[in-house]
Parts: C-alpha cells; sequence; structure tokens
C-alpha cells in the first residue's frame, strides 16, 4: 500500500504501488477511541498503526458520526519524499504559498497542494500546527473551503500566526 511505503521508516521506494486515497481510509479511527469532542465534531487520534515511524499519528474526525475527513501528521523532515511521491501518483496539482509567522521561530512559506477528484480534496502542507509536522488530509470540498475560508480569516497583512 502506498500510505504504508509513504510513512516507512526508511521511505524506501517500492514497484508495488496502489491507488492511497483508497488505502487511507482503511486507516481511519473508530469513533470513541481517544476523542474529544469539539462543537459538533468529534476528533478521534491514534498512534497506533502498521506505520512504523516517529512523530506521527492518524486523525478521523466525524461530524454527526459520519467521517468528514481523515489526516495522517508526519515529520516535517519527510516533507520533499512525500511531496515527490504524491505528484508521482496523482500528477500535477494546485499550488499554494501561504505566508506563516511561528513566533520566536520566525516566519515561513507553507506549501500547501491540493487535488480534486470531484469527490474529495487530497490537500497536503508542509506545515501543520508547528513547523515540525507537515500533514496529508484527504477532505470534503466543503470541509475544504471551510478550513481555507478560517484561515483567511486569521491573516494579519497577509501572514497567518502558526
Amino acid at each position: 500500500y502506498l500510505i504504508v511505503q509513504l510513512f516507512c521508516i526508511n521511505f524506501a521506494h517500492s514497484e508495488n504501488q496502489t491507488n492511497w486515497t483508497k488505502v487511507i481510509d482503511l486507516f481511519f479511527v473508530q469513533l470513541g477511541e481517544n476523542c474529544i469532542k469539539k462543537e459538533n465534531l468529534d476528533i478521534c487520534e491514534s498512534t497506533n498503526s502498521l506505520i512504523d515511524i516517529q512523530k506521527h499519528k492518524f486523525i478521523t474526525v466525524y461530524e454527526n458520526e459520519k467521517i468528514i475527513e481523515n489526516i495522517v501528521i508526519f515529520d516535517e523532515s519527510n516533507f520533499n519524499f512525500v511531496k515527490i511521491e504524491l505528484l508521482n501518483q496523482l500528477g500535477p496539482s494546485k499550488k499554494i504559498f501561504e505566508k506563516l509567522n511561528a513566533g520566536m521561530a520566525g516566519s515561513f512559506t507553507n506549501e500547501i497542494y491540493v487535488w480534486n477528484n470531484n469527490e474529495r480534496i487530497i490537500f497536503f502542507e508542509q506545515f501543520h500546527k508547528k513547523i515540525t509536522f507537515s500533514a496529508l488530509r484527504v477532505l470534503s470540498s466543503k470541509d475544504y473551503k471551510v478550513i481555507m475560508k478560517k484561515r483567511e480569516g486569521k491573516k494579519i497583512r497577509g501572514v497567518r500566526n502558526l
């Protein structure tokens, strides 16, 4: 499975590839397992998986007991490798550059890649909540628009605080 290939310890490239967007659905966190309630959402996370890599976790977001988003968070040092694999697998994407302010760590440019297959958005970003984490997300077009609108609302002079 490509998702396993992408997040294995050595990030070794394998010839046996499959469509990762189907595989990522297998790595959901069940409702009720390590979940927190936030408004009408249940956000469930796990670090237990077949993937053996430091600083990774899986998050599944439920709305009214329906999965609306799957997220894989991993160490930012692996961003370029994963980016190349995704571009090879999924082809060209919409590319977004977002200015971030990380406080004492300074400012950064967040690289964001978006693939839209009219069913789902595949959203991949270099910096997710911290400068040390990247994230790969699968979500609906509606939920992607909500995320991007919130981000725009948090920008001051074109820069968002991380």
